[in-house]
Order: C-alpha cells, then sequence, then structure tokens
C-alpha cells in the first residue's frame, strides 16, 4: 500500500530549480540490498527518476536482527 494512503501525505518538499521554484510532494522510497548491489540499485533509480540528480545515499547497517539481515542477503542473490 503506498505510503499517502495509510494517512501521512507524501512528504513536501521545495526545490529551486534552474528555471523556477518548484513545490512537489515526494515519496522517500527504502530499499533494501547488500553492499556489494548499491552501485546497481543507485543507476536503476536514476534511471526511472525525473530529477536530473535525485537524492540517493546508502547507509551503513552496524547491527540489526540477525534473522533479516540473513534473508536480505538470501533475496538479493
Amino acid at each position: 500500500m503506498p505510503y499517502s494512503d495509510r494517512g501521512k501525505p507524501p512528504d513536501l518538499s521545495i526545490l529551486v530549480s534552474k528555471v523556477k521554484n518548484l513545490n512537489d510532494q515526494e515519496v522517500i522510497l527504502i530499499a533494501k540490498t547488500t553492499e556489494k548491489r548499491v552501485p546497481e540499485l543507485i543507476e536503476k533509480v536514476k534511471s526511472m527518476h525525473g530529477y536530473e540528480c535525485p537524492c540517493i545515499v546508502s547507509l551503513p547497517v552496524i547491527d540489526g536482527n540477525e534473522a533479516f539481515l540473513e534473508w536480505i542477503k538470501d533475496q538479493v542473490k
């Protein structure tokens, strides 16, 4: 179910473009993958995104539910 369908509106961004100011609604995507697959994920998101310079960041996982972390590894093989 899209996040906006769960009662919270998408985040509001006020962007300054090269031409004009834009008010735009955005949806935040959290993609779970392994460090090895991050470059591939970045390229895929960039190819699908409408912005010239989309915000794409990778955050390290320091610790977590070991069963979940193993599940992620199994899913991205």
